[in-house]
């Protein structure tokens, strides 16, 4: 954006009669103007026609489509004479503008600092705190990186100091905390807290002690990087700065304590709003941002002054990658598509091109054919036809189409119109699949893209690339490791092998350490910009009311990669329908990369803002949305912090605090969360560290907050000879973990009351006599293995022989693959002895006892216990004594209830429907029922001119009586 001047501020006081006018748009990009983040976004220039500088301060800019309308309204700035000014159509809304930055303090400056063996004073933040008695050296500050010009000893907590002297604090309108680090940290300016990321909550002090809520890796010695950056607004520097010594202060915490390395690596930087100097300077490469976005396919804009009059009104048409629509020349009334867009520079040195060339069309679908096939192309006379079949977008160089074209074997074909008219840009392409002779038998995902984007050296976010740590796992520093962002189009055949969707899309490495293995999962994005669609599919036959997808992904499989190949969409699908969890859904596909065959996945839901909109129809910015001990990805923790402490510091023993708790934690899912994980053993979660953890809830109106399953890859004993085998005592560990976390603290509270207590441990053994009763839990597993097994061999030709660390991908064959299913097994039917003797254990409780349940006559009724249903009596379930069950008799048609009779736990006949009773000893309980059979008695009275009519029926249905008079 080009830099307002010294001379131009001066002119802030002079108005002109306007002659703004939109000048250059461009919707869609992903290389070439960058905003100060240094991402590729929309945007829009503006054109000063008139010889008079012109202040756009209140004047509007409005995008409508459709029926949608968004309006941004510019701060104070000033477009020069014959002058641009660009803004970013972002969505991040920054209105901030100034002349150049200013570095007070470096990162590598001589800092006092204190290595947090103890909690300094409160006032340590502050320019008058006396430091003399604090180390000094320069910073970086850390261990275990290399990075860090100061190595301290292995810490929780590092605490640093830097002051500095402002004569003038009139002029700075900007704050801006730049660093890399590991793992949180909190910054403060004269003690007024400025950021923090990843530790405690917004106005606290954590302590020395105080864990960051996940680990954050620095970046900085992998790729020269920083890793966070937080803007100070400039009401917030007016209430912090002072004029003479300011003291920049910040503390950094480590996930946890022992970690192995722990970083800070701070600068703090001033933008100043004019020419001055008083620190080392550089351009202020800031932007102003709209709190909307472009749409590639078009809108109105609508420019209005000061006082809500129009000065300029024009309907953008539809755009392509790395185009823009613009006036040639600039201020005139005649508008041109340009390849190559001059955002914030002169339009009249571009070439005018008129609209796109047409698209060309496949005589052959897109899908599965037995033999070879033959494709014919098609476009209009004076169109020329480029094509590729290596997956990459074809350019003028590719070759020409002229022929059919012989399609001998699986590939992509992608194709694209040339015009012989030199004022037409090229058209869109389009892309097909050609399946021949394949065996597939799950659903498959085509993914095509240029084999640049993922598999060259430098650029390919599949490769370690020049910066890969090749030695220690998990590679970091390789280019799958820098969230890199690439174009791809996806295709998408059902299991019957039907053509069902496609869009254009970005992908994205997914996971976490699994992006190292060697077969890599992708999350896939409906991008606009690219001109893909939201998918519009039931691509989750369990979830058939959600037909919208913003984004989903292809999963390897996560840490059960190779090994069962299973694991975590196992765990979900076995809980989906039977518990209160938020699972994440999933199924096995196939993906294919540029024709080429690439294993078996998962098709799975990506559980971000999106999925609570397709699960619950929130408004995304009307929710809090965290992870591991709070950290944000949408909304606040403050209020779930707030709840951590409620219950954790109040007596949830009693009714009126229970009722309390029960409105800002959803019981039912609280209990099934922990139920859930503490039975299957997921090591990956809590104990000495939190991690694979994710809630939420809405915040306006506020409900309560919901616990999401996420990540439960190292469960079922996946590596028993380390940790989680099928004795592992994990419900001790959730309850008093090694390593204090916020989801342990309530769940300790919460079993303080009895009323929760005796609905939790019910609800454990009601699971697992259900859902998790070894036969029923193997029948999901052989369901799955039996989906999977035709594709195995296949998948392993690719992908065996890859085993490479800690017990990850143990399989390498089919014999191999179905010994560690069967190993898997084997735990689903020695965990429940383990698991019963643990709840009895944790909560002193007498003796466990078989519940028998039965009708009679039998088939008479239905019986629910507790909070299940059993599918079919007799049936019989392991439960407590100590701990109260309920059980309810159901009729069925035909029968009405009578009564309750037992062996043991009471004598005689209980006429209630639903009776509850602590059972000491095995206990057979029949719900008794009575045959209703069709009666009909007539009794006249000869007094009265009227008689009364009783009838009984089997079940609740319509009656209809006539009468007829037969005399």
């Amino acid at each position: 954006m080009k830099k307002i001047t010294f001379f131009f501020l001066i002119l802030l006081s002079i108005k002109g009669f306007s002659q703004v006018v939109i000048n250059e748009v461009a919707s869609a990009a992903d290389t070439g103007y960058v905003d100060e983040d240094g991402d590729v976004e929309d945007w829009i220039e503006f054109y000063n026609t008139s010889s008079t500088p012109v202040n756009l301060q209140g004047y509007t800019i409005t995008r409508l489509e459709g029926f949608n309308s968004n309006s941004w309204t510019f701060p104070k700035i000033i477009i020069p004479a014959y002058g641009y000014v660009t803004i970013f159509c972002s969505g991040k809304n920054r209105k901030d503008y100034f002349d150049h930055w200013e570095v007070p303090v470096y990162s590598n400056n001589i800092w006092k600092y204190d290595a947090g063996t103890a909690n300094p004073p409160l006032n340590w933040t502050s320019p008058t705190f006396n430091d003399a008695s604090w180390l000094s050296g320069a910073g970086g500050i850390g261990y275990g990186d290399g990075d860090d010009s100061t190595v301290i000893a292995p810490t929780t907590a590092l605490y640093m100091r830097k002051s500095f002297f402002l004569a003038d604090t009139s002029k700075i309108v900007l704050g801006l905390v730049l660093l890399d680090l590991d793992d949180g940290f909190v910054a403060y300016l004269n003690g007024v807290e400025v950021g923090r990321y990843n530790v405690g909550i917004a106005g606290d002090h954590p302590t020395n002690t105080t864990n960051a809520y996940d680990e954050h890796e620095a970046t900085s010695y992998q790729n020269g990087n920083f890793s966070a950056a937080f803007y100070v607004s400039a009401k917030l520097m007016d209430s912090a700065l002072i004029q003479g010594v300011n003291t920049f202060a910040i503390q950094t915490h480590n996930y946890s304590a022992g970690m192995d390395d722990l970083t800070s690596i701070p600068y703090f930087l001033i933008g100043i709003n004019d020419t001055t100097v008083n620190f080392f300077p550089f351009p202020a490469d800031i932007n102003l941002h709209t709190d909307f976005n472009l749409n590639t396919t078009g809108q109105k804009l609508t420019l209005k002054d000061a006082s809500g009059t129009i000065v300029d009104q024009q309907d953008i048409g539809a755009m392509q990658m790395n185009n823009s629509r613009g006036r040639l020349p600039d201020g005139s009334n005649n508008w041109c598509l340009f390849n190559d867009p001059t955002g914030d520079t002169t339009n009249n040195n571009s070439v005018c091109f008129t609209g796109y060339a047409g698209v060309p069309s496949f005589q052959l679908p897109a899908g599965y054919y037995s033999t070879s096939q033959n494709l014919s192309i098609n476009a209009p006379p004076s169109e020329i036809i480029h094509y590729t079949t290596d997956g990459g977008v074809p350019l003028i160089s590719s070759p020409v189409y002229s022929s059919p074209l012989a399609i001998n074997s699986t590939q992509v074909v992608r194709a694209k119109s040339f015009s012989t008219n030199t004022s037409l840009l090229p058209g869109t392409d389009i892309t097909n699949t050609y399946f021949i002779n394949d065996s597939s038998t799950l659903p498959v995902f085509s993914l095509s893209t240029d084999a640049y984007n993922l598999f060259d050296y430098n650029y390919g976010i599949y490769e370690f690339g020049p910066n890969a740590d090749t030695t220690n796992i998990p590679f970091f520093g390789s280019n799958f490791w820098q969230n890199g962002k690439r174009p791809a189009h996806i295709e998408y055949f059902d299991e019957n092998n039907n053509f069902a969707f496609e869009t254009n899309s970005e992908i994205s490495i997914q996971g976490n350490y699994s992006k190292a293995w060697p077969q890599k999962g992708f999350t896939v994005k409906a991008k606009d910009n690219y001109g893909g669609v939201d998918v519009h599919y039931k691509l989750f036959p369990d979830k058939p009311g959600i037909l919208d997808f913003k984004n989903f992904n292809i999963r390897n499989a996560g840490s059960d990669w190779n090994t069962c190949h299973m694991r975590d969409r196992l765990n979900q699908k076995t809980v989906q329908k039977a518990t209160n969890l938020d699972i994440m859904d999933g199924r096995s596909c196939l993906l294919f990369i540029n024709g080429t065959y690439f294993g078996v996945y998962e098709l799975r839901e990506k559980q971000d803002e999106n999925y609570l909109v397709n699960n619950y129809g929130v408004d995304k910015d009307k929710i809090d949305f965290l992870e591991f001990d709070g950290s944000v990805i949408a909304g606040s923790n403050i209020p779930f912090l707030d709840m951590v402490n409620y219950i954790s510091t109040n007596p949830v023993n009693t009714t009126p605090v229970y009722d309390s708790v029960k409105k800002l934690l959803d019981i039912k899912n609280f209990a099934d969360y922990f139920i859930t994980e503490t039975y299957i053993v997921n090591i990956d979660w809590l104990g000495n560290y939190t991690n694979n953890i994710k809630y939420w809830r809405k915040n306006s109106p506020a409900s309560s907050w919901r616990y999401m399953l996420w990540d439960t890859d190292l469960s079922l004993a996946f590596l028993p000879w380390y940790d989680g085998s099928d004795t592992t005592n994990m419900i001790h560990r959730a309850i008093s973990p090694p390593t204090s976390n916020p989801h342990s603290q309530m769940l300790s509270s919460v079993l303080q009351n009895t009323e929760f207590k005796n609905y939790f441990v019910n609800r454990y053994a009601d699971l697992m006599n259900t859902i998790f009763r070894p036969h029923k839990f193997r029948a999901s597993t052989v369901k799955m293995h039996d989906e999977m097994y035709p594709e195995m061999a296949r998948h392993f030709q690719k992908w065996g022989n890859s085993a490479f660390w800690i017990g990850i991908g143990r399989s390498n064959d089919v014999p191999s693959w179905e010994a560690n299913v069967d190993t898997m097994i084997d735990y689903m039917y020695t965990r429940p002895f383990y698991a019963r003797a643990h709840i009895q254990n944790e909560f002193s409780l007498t003796k466990q006892v078989t519940v028998t349940l039965q009708t009679d006559p039998q088939d008479a009724g239905t019986i629910d216990l507790n909070t299940i249903t059993p599918d079919s009596l007799p049936w019989n379930g392991i439960y407590y004594d100590g701990v109260p069950i309920t059980m309810t008799a159901k009729d069925k048609a035909g029968f009405v209830f009578q009564y309750w009779k037992c062996n043991s736990v009471f004598g005689g006949e209980n006429h209630n429907r639903s009776i509850t009773y602590n059972v000491d000893t095995n206990d057979v309980f029949t719900a008794v029922y009575r045959k209703l059979t069709y009666n009909f008695t007539a009794n006249p009275n000869p007094f009265v001119n009227n008689f009364t009519i009783n009838y009984e029926l089997p079940e609740k249905q319509p009656v209809s009586l006539f009468l007829f008079d037969v005399l």
